[in-house]
Protein backbone atom coordinates (compact mmCIF):
# COMPACT_ATOMS: atom_id res chain seq x y z
CA UNK A 1 0.00 0.00 0.00
CA UNK A 2 1.19 3.40 -1.08
CA UNK A 3 2.63 5.14 1.47
CA UNK A 4 1.13 9.14 0.79
CA UNK A 5 2.87 10.62 4.56
CA UNK A 6 5.03 12.65 2.58
CA UNK A 7 2.48 14.13 -0.13
CA UNK A 8 0.54 15.08 2.67
CA UNK A 9 3.50 16.46 4.36
CA UNK A 10 4.37 18.54 1.33
CA UNK A 11 0.61 19.86 0.98
CA UNK A 12 0.58 20.44 4.50
CA UNK A 13 3.49 23.02 4.16
CA UNK A 14 2.39 24.74 0.93
CA UNK A 15 -0.75 25.18 2.48
CA UNK A 16 0.98 27.02 6.07
CA UNK A 17 2.87 29.31 3.98
CA UNK A 18 0.07 31.33 2.55
CA UNK A 19 0.65 34.12 5.20
CA UNK A 20 4.39 34.47 3.57
CA UNK A 21 3.06 34.48 -0.32
CA UNK A 22 7.09 35.24 -1.77
CA UNK A 23 7.56 31.54 0.06
CA UNK A 24 4.75 30.22 -0.69
CA UNK A 25 5.49 30.75 -4.51
CA UNK A 26 9.09 29.62 -4.20
CA UNK A 27 8.16 26.70 -2.34
CA UNK A 28 5.74 26.29 -5.11
CA UNK A 29 7.81 26.45 -8.25
CA UNK A 30 10.26 24.03 -6.12
CA UNK A 31 8.17 21.58 -6.19
CA UNK A 32 6.79 22.42 -9.81
CA UNK A 33 10.28 21.26 -10.60
CA UNK A 34 10.83 18.44 -8.68
CA UNK A 35 7.62 16.91 -7.74
CA UNK A 36 5.85 13.90 -9.39
CA UNK A 37 2.66 13.25 -7.71
CA UNK A 38 -0.37 14.99 -9.53
CA UNK A 39 -1.97 15.89 -6.51
CA UNK A 40 0.89 17.80 -4.84
CA UNK A 41 1.74 19.52 -8.14
CA UNK A 42 -1.64 20.27 -9.30
CA UNK A 43 -1.29 22.15 -5.04
CA UNK A 44 1.48 24.36 -6.31
CA UNK A 45 -0.03 25.22 -9.67
CA UNK A 46 -2.86 26.37 -8.08
CA UNK A 47 -0.69 28.32 -5.99
CA UNK A 48 0.95 30.10 -9.18
CA UNK A 49 -2.03 30.43 -10.20
CA UNK A 50 -3.05 32.80 -7.60
CA UNK A 51 0.05 34.67 -6.75
CA UNK A 52 1.58 35.07 -10.42
CA UNK A 53 5.29 36.19 -10.42
CA UNK A 54 7.20 36.58 -13.35
CA UNK A 55 9.98 34.67 -11.88
CA UNK A 56 7.64 31.62 -12.52
CA UNK A 57 7.55 31.97 -16.33
CA UNK A 58 10.27 30.23 -17.54
CA UNK A 59 9.76 27.07 -14.87
CA UNK A 60 6.26 27.24 -16.19
CA UNK A 61 6.81 26.83 -20.01
CA UNK A 62 9.40 24.30 -18.95
CA UNK A 63 7.34 22.30 -17.59
CA UNK A 64 4.62 22.64 -20.06
CA UNK A 65 7.12 21.81 -22.71
CA UNK A 66 7.90 18.53 -20.70
CA UNK A 67 4.31 17.13 -20.48
CA UNK A 68 3.44 18.19 -23.41
CA UNK A 69 6.39 16.38 -25.07
CA UNK A 70 5.38 12.65 -24.59
CA UNK A 71 1.65 13.99 -23.08
CA UNK A 72 -0.78 10.90 -23.13
CA UNK A 73 1.78 9.36 -21.48
CA UNK A 74 3.19 11.95 -18.98
CA UNK A 75 0.08 13.81 -18.53
CA UNK A 76 -2.91 11.66 -19.52
CA UNK A 77 -6.12 13.63 -19.31
CA UNK A 78 -3.88 16.90 -19.79
CA UNK A 79 -4.92 18.45 -16.30
CA UNK A 80 -1.31 19.28 -15.52
CA UNK A 81 -1.14 21.35 -19.01
CA UNK A 82 -4.54 22.48 -18.45
CA UNK A 83 -3.14 23.68 -14.55
CA UNK A 84 0.01 25.65 -16.15
CA UNK A 85 -2.33 27.61 -18.91
CA UNK A 86 -4.02 28.80 -16.11
CA UNK A 87 -0.82 30.09 -14.11
CA UNK A 88 0.99 31.12 -16.72
CA UNK A 89 -2.08 32.91 -18.30
CA UNK A 90 -1.00 36.53 -16.59
CA UNK A 91 2.43 36.13 -17.71
CA UNK A 92 1.89 35.07 -21.24
CA UNK A 93 3.33 37.25 -24.31
CA UNK A 94 3.60 37.19 -27.77
CA UNK A 95 6.56 34.74 -27.67
CA UNK A 96 3.94 32.23 -26.61
CA UNK A 97 1.69 32.57 -29.58
CA UNK A 98 3.69 29.48 -31.00
CA UNK A 99 2.80 27.36 -27.54
CA UNK A 100 -0.94 28.64 -27.82
CA UNK A 101 -1.49 27.31 -31.59
CA UNK A 102 0.44 24.03 -31.12
CA UNK A 103 -2.14 23.26 -27.97
CA UNK A 104 -5.48 24.92 -29.75
CA UNK A 105 -4.76 22.01 -32.47
CA UNK A 106 -3.44 19.10 -29.52
CA UNK A 107 -5.59 16.02 -30.04
CA UNK A 108 -5.07 13.16 -27.42
CA UNK A 109 -6.98 9.77 -26.10
CA UNK A 110 -8.44 10.59 -22.72
CA UNK A 111 -9.13 8.80 -19.91
CA UNK A 112 -12.78 9.44 -20.21
CA UNK A 113 -14.97 9.60 -23.27
CA UNK A 114 -16.19 13.00 -21.72
CA UNK A 115 -13.02 14.57 -22.35
CA UNK A 116 -13.28 15.23 -25.96
CA UNK A 117 -9.66 14.47 -26.89
CA UNK A 118 -7.94 17.14 -24.73
CA UNK A 119 -11.22 19.67 -24.84
CA UNK A 120 -10.19 21.90 -21.91
CA UNK A 121 -6.41 21.87 -22.58
CA UNK A 122 -7.87 23.38 -26.62
CA UNK A 123 -10.56 26.08 -25.14
CA UNK A 124 -8.10 26.97 -22.37
CA UNK A 125 -4.89 27.71 -25.02
CA UNK A 126 -8.00 29.92 -27.16
CA UNK A 127 -8.81 31.72 -24.58
CA UNK A 128 -5.15 32.59 -23.22
CA UNK A 129 -4.73 33.05 -27.51
CA UNK A 130 -7.75 35.59 -27.94
CA UNK A 131 -5.76 38.05 -24.59
CA UNK A 132 -2.70 38.05 -27.30
CA UNK A 133 -4.05 38.22 -30.25
CA UNK A 134 -7.73 38.75 -31.12
CA UNK A 135 -7.35 38.24 -35.07
CA UNK A 136 -5.17 35.48 -34.83
CA UNK A 137 -7.90 34.30 -32.23
CA UNK A 138 -10.63 34.14 -34.74
CA UNK A 139 -9.12 31.75 -36.63
CA UNK A 140 -9.04 28.86 -34.19
CA UNK A 141 -12.07 29.90 -32.69
CA UNK A 142 -14.17 28.75 -36.23
CA UNK A 143 -12.31 25.85 -36.00
CA UNK A 144 -13.25 24.66 -32.89
CA UNK A 145 -16.59 25.86 -33.29
CA UNK A 146 -17.59 22.78 -35.65
CA UNK A 147 -14.40 20.42 -33.73
CA UNK A 148 -15.60 16.94 -34.53
CA UNK A 149 -14.42 15.49 -30.97
CA UNK A 150 -16.50 18.23 -29.00
CA UNK A 151 -17.84 17.19 -25.70
CA UNK A 152 -21.24 16.94 -25.04
CA UNK A 153 -21.10 17.00 -21.71
CA UNK A 154 -19.21 20.72 -21.30
CA UNK A 155 -19.68 21.47 -24.90
CA UNK A 156 -16.33 21.77 -25.31
CA UNK A 157 -13.71 23.48 -27.02
CA UNK A 158 -17.04 24.66 -29.70
CA UNK A 159 -18.57 26.49 -26.41
CA UNK A 160 -15.41 28.88 -25.99
CA UNK A 161 -14.94 29.29 -29.92
CA UNK A 162 -18.33 30.94 -30.12
CA UNK A 163 -18.25 32.95 -26.55
CA UNK A 164 -15.27 34.39 -28.42
CA UNK A 165 -16.60 34.82 -31.74
CA UNK A 166 -19.72 36.51 -30.32
CA UNK A 167 -17.23 38.92 -28.44
CA UNK A 168 -15.87 39.59 -31.54
CA UNK A 169 -18.75 40.09 -33.01
CA UNK A 170 -18.28 37.46 -36.16
CA UNK A 171 -21.64 36.23 -36.36
CA UNK A 172 -21.35 34.46 -39.55
CA UNK A 173 -19.94 31.65 -38.20
CA UNK A 174 -22.51 31.23 -35.01
CA UNK A 175 -25.00 30.94 -38.03
CA UNK A 176 -23.29 28.76 -40.12
CA UNK A 177 -22.92 26.46 -36.98
CA UNK A 178 -26.50 26.83 -36.91
CA UNK A 179 -27.19 25.58 -40.08
CA UNK A 180 -25.48 21.87 -39.10
CA UNK A 181 -27.74 18.90 -39.90
CA UNK A 182 -28.09 17.50 -36.39
CA UNK A 183 -24.39 17.96 -35.41
CA UNK A 184 -25.25 20.65 -33.00
CA UNK A 185 -24.72 20.75 -28.68
CA UNK A 186 -27.43 22.48 -27.61
CA UNK A 187 -24.88 24.53 -24.96
CA UNK A 188 -23.62 25.93 -27.83
CA UNK A 189 -26.57 26.57 -30.10
CA UNK A 190 -28.02 28.31 -27.20
CA UNK A 191 -24.82 30.72 -27.32
CA UNK A 192 -25.01 30.96 -31.37
CA UNK A 193 -28.65 32.06 -31.15
CA UNK A 194 -28.36 34.68 -28.02
CA UNK A 195 -25.79 36.41 -30.11
CA UNK A 196 -28.05 36.76 -33.84
CA UNK A 197 -29.76 39.45 -32.34
CA UNK A 198 -28.99 41.69 -35.47
CA UNK A 199 -29.22 39.38 -38.61
CA UNK A 200 -32.16 40.62 -41.24
CA UNK A 201 -35.06 39.95 -40.82
CA UNK A 202 -35.74 37.11 -43.37
CA UNK A 203 -32.86 35.36 -41.49
CA UNK A 204 -34.32 35.13 -38.18
CA UNK A 205 -37.61 33.59 -39.83
CA UNK A 206 -35.40 30.62 -40.93
CA UNK A 207 -33.75 29.90 -37.44
CA UNK A 208 -37.18 30.44 -35.81
CA UNK A 209 -38.45 27.98 -38.21
CA UNK A 210 -35.30 25.03 -37.66
CA UNK A 211 -35.55 25.54 -34.06
CA UNK A 212 -39.02 26.50 -32.65
CA UNK A 213 -39.96 23.29 -32.59
CA UNK A 214 -36.88 21.54 -30.75
CA UNK A 215 -37.13 19.19 -27.98
CA UNK A 216 -33.71 20.72 -25.92
CA UNK A 217 -35.02 23.26 -23.34
CA UNK A 218 -31.48 24.71 -24.04
CA UNK A 219 -31.92 25.64 -27.72
CA UNK A 220 -35.27 26.78 -26.48
CA UNK A 221 -34.27 29.31 -24.14
CA UNK A 222 -31.58 30.83 -26.56
CA UNK A 223 -34.48 30.95 -29.30
CA UNK A 224 -36.34 33.32 -26.85
CA UNK A 225 -33.49 35.58 -25.54
CA UNK A 226 -32.63 35.96 -29.36
CA UNK A 227 -36.24 36.87 -29.99
CA UNK A 228 -36.72 38.88 -26.94
CA UNK A 229 -33.27 40.93 -28.19
CA UNK A 230 -34.21 41.51 -31.83
CA UNK A 231 -35.79 44.34 -33.10
CA UNK A 232 -38.61 42.37 -35.15
CA UNK A 233 -38.84 40.00 -31.72
CA UNK A 234 -42.22 41.45 -31.59
CA UNK A 235 -43.29 40.10 -35.23
CA UNK A 236 -42.59 36.33 -33.65
CA UNK A 237 -45.92 36.82 -30.80
CA UNK A 238 -47.20 33.39 -31.96
CA UNK A 239 -44.13 31.44 -31.41
CA UNK A 240 -43.92 32.35 -27.26
CA UNK A 241 -47.95 31.81 -27.05
CA UNK A 242 -48.02 28.57 -28.50
CA UNK A 243 -44.94 27.51 -26.53
CA UNK A 244 -46.66 28.51 -23.24
CA UNK A 245 -50.03 27.31 -24.06
CA UNK A 246 -48.28 23.56 -24.72
CA UNK A 247 -44.99 23.60 -22.43
CA UNK A 248 -45.21 21.01 -19.43
CA UNK A 249 -42.19 22.35 -17.67
CA UNK A 250 -43.06 25.16 -15.09
CA UNK A 251 -39.76 26.03 -15.12
CA UNK A 252 -39.60 26.97 -18.40
CA UNK A 253 -42.77 28.20 -18.28
CA UNK A 254 -41.99 30.81 -15.38
CA UNK A 255 -38.86 31.98 -17.12
CA UNK A 256 -40.43 32.81 -20.08
CA UNK A 257 -43.56 34.71 -18.42
CA UNK A 258 -40.88 36.49 -16.17
CA UNK A 259 -38.82 37.33 -19.76
CA UNK A 260 -41.79 38.56 -21.64
CA UNK A 261 -43.11 40.88 -18.10
CA UNK A 262 -39.93 42.16 -17.59
CA UNK A 263 -38.76 42.70 -21.35
CA UNK A 264 -39.28 45.94 -23.55
CA UNK A 265 -41.18 44.38 -26.24
CA UNK A 266 -44.90 46.16 -25.35
CA UNK A 267 -46.85 43.93 -28.24
CA UNK A 268 -45.93 40.81 -26.90
CA UNK A 269 -46.72 41.90 -23.47
CA UNK A 270 -49.82 42.46 -24.52
CA UNK A 271 -49.74 38.96 -26.43
CA UNK A 272 -49.84 37.20 -23.07
CA UNK A 273 -52.19 39.18 -21.43
CA UNK A 274 -54.57 38.24 -24.21
CA UNK A 275 -53.77 34.73 -23.69
CA UNK A 276 -53.22 34.41 -20.08
CA UNK A 277 -57.38 34.75 -19.82
CA UNK A 278 -57.54 30.70 -20.98
CA UNK A 279 -55.20 29.72 -19.54
CA UNK A 280 -56.37 26.53 -17.20
CA UNK A 281 -54.04 24.61 -15.67
CA UNK A 282 -53.61 25.59 -11.98
CA UNK A 283 -49.66 25.93 -11.33
CA UNK A 284 -49.42 28.01 -14.75
CA UNK A 285 -52.47 30.29 -13.38
CA UNK A 286 -50.58 30.60 -10.02
CA UNK A 287 -47.35 31.77 -11.48
CA UNK A 288 -48.96 34.69 -13.84
CA UNK A 289 -50.86 35.56 -10.23
CA UNK A 290 -47.78 35.73 -8.73
CA UNK A 291 -45.75 37.60 -11.50
CA UNK A 292 -48.16 39.96 -13.60
CA UNK A 293 -48.09 42.41 -10.92
CA UNK A 294 -44.20 43.18 -11.87
CA UNK A 295 -45.59 44.22 -15.40
CA UNK A 296 -45.10 47.86 -16.06
CA UNK A 297 -48.22 49.46 -17.71
CA UNK A 298 -50.92 47.11 -18.86
CA UNK A 299 -52.98 48.75 -15.21
CA UNK A 300 -56.32 48.10 -16.11
CA UNK A 301 -55.81 45.05 -17.90
CA UNK A 302 -53.88 43.28 -15.61
CA UNK A 303 -55.92 44.43 -12.35
CA UNK A 304 -58.88 42.40 -13.62
CA UNK A 305 -56.98 39.62 -15.46
CA UNK A 306 -55.83 38.70 -11.52
CA UNK A 307 -58.91 39.26 -10.42
CA UNK A 308 -60.33 36.23 -12.63
CA UNK A 309 -56.92 34.12 -12.15
CA UNK A 310 -57.69 33.90 -8.50
CA UNK A 311 -61.24 32.78 -8.81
Amino acid sequence: MRDNSKQRAKLEKLKSLAENPKEQVSYALNLLQNERDRQVLTAALVVLKELPEQAARPILLERYHYYADEGSKRDAGAELRVAILHALRPLATQEDLPLLQRACLTYESMPSRHDAEGGLLRSLALIILNDLDEALASYYAVKLLVDKTTSEMSGEPALTGAKILAEQGHTLPLYQYLLQQGDTIQEVAAICLRNLARVPEPILKQIVTRYRFSTSEGILLGLFDLLLAHPSGEKFGEVFTAFLATTTSFEMYRYLVLALITGNKSQLQADLLATAKSVQDPLKREILTELLPLIKGHKTEVTALLKQLKN
